[in-house]
């Protein structure tokens, strides 16, 4: 509004102008005209000037949303540099219990905000791997000291920083309940055999078995969204008694498909014994588990 005002009072400045000059000389009515013309193309002229004005005090933005950068001149950084981070996730990150226990690797996207301070704020999971790696993810990105600030035209700004952490198990590092138990039963002179003269079996062989994983397989709803499929490998020990002890996993695809597998080779009834030299002894035993859409 305060625009339109302001270009109606050029017009009429320009037209007061005008009257003034043809009372000072003589001229013809078609002079007249052409004078009241060239007053009303100078007013629109002025006025689209002004509305193209930019601010010299305004500063110009790139990749620049709602105030914070995508894309600056001079980058956010770690104390220290990308050497430093990576010394800092290793240190700090914590690989959660059950991700171990379920074998979980994956990498997850971390977005934030590095404010002009330095601070970080504003943590965001752009890739998930699983909750509790996710949550692990977010609490050492806040715990992380004051970043040196990105700067645009000299001056600190915010800066959208994406950030991707990996989680790998070693092999030395993964889930060791089965193995220490291994360990402990051959210190004891009771030890777990890998292959016997008589391999223990599901109660009436491998088709009763697949039969049984069909029936109680339940194929988890994300897993289903995101066209998860594959085979997740279980290893666990078949005691002298059938019964099924410390089921880990050796292959992962997906945590939730991880944890039915588990939930379904828990859920079996006891197997016929394995045997060595005719008597009972505990078997180490694989079975794959396929999740197919």
């Amino acid at each position: 509004m305060l625009r339109l005002i302001t270009h109606y009072l050029l017009l009429l400045q320009c037209i007061k102008m005008a009257v003034s000059f043809f009372k000072v000389i003589s001229i013809t009515s078609t002079m007249k005209m052409k004078l009241c013309f060239s007053a009303c193309l100078l007013w629109i002229t002025m006025g689209h000037a002004q509305e193209n004005k930019t601010p010299s005090d305004k500063p110009q933005k790139s990749g620049n949303i709602s105030g914070i950068f995508t894309a600056i001149e001079d980058p956010p950084e770690f104390p220290g540099g990308m050497s430093s981070l990576m010394q800092y996730l290793s240190t700090h990150i914590k690989y959660p219990k059950d991700a171990r226990e379920y074998g979980v690797q994956g990498k997850v996207i971390v977005k934030f905000v590095v404010c002009k301070d330095g601070s970080l704020c504003d943590e965001t999971i752009e890739k998930s791997v699983m909750p509790s790696i996710d949550s692990e993810v977010i609490k050492v990105v806040q715990a992380m000291p004051n970043w040196k600030p990105g700067k645009q035209n000299g001056e600190a700004v915010k800066v959208f920083y994406t950030l991707p952490v990996n989680f790998n198990l070693e092999e030395d590092n993964k889930p060791a309940v089965l193995d220490s138990f291994i360990n402990a039963e051959a210190v004891n002179a009771r030890p777990v055999y890998t292959a016997v003269e008589w391999m223990p079996q599901f109660k009436g062989g491998r088709e009763q078995c697949e039969k049984f994983v069909k029936e109680h397989l339940v194929y988890p709803e994300d897993a289903k969204e995101m066209h998860i499929q594959g085979t997740v490998v279980v290893k666990f020990i078949v005691d002298e008694e059938g019964l099924i002890r410390y089921p880990k996993v050796e292959k992962s695809i997906y945590y939730k498909c991880d944890e039915e597998a588990l939930k379904i080779i828990r859920s079996m009834p006891p197997w016929d014994i394995g045997k060595q030299n005719g008597k009972p002894v505990k078997v180490l035993y694989t079975l794959p588990i396929t999740f197919k859409l």
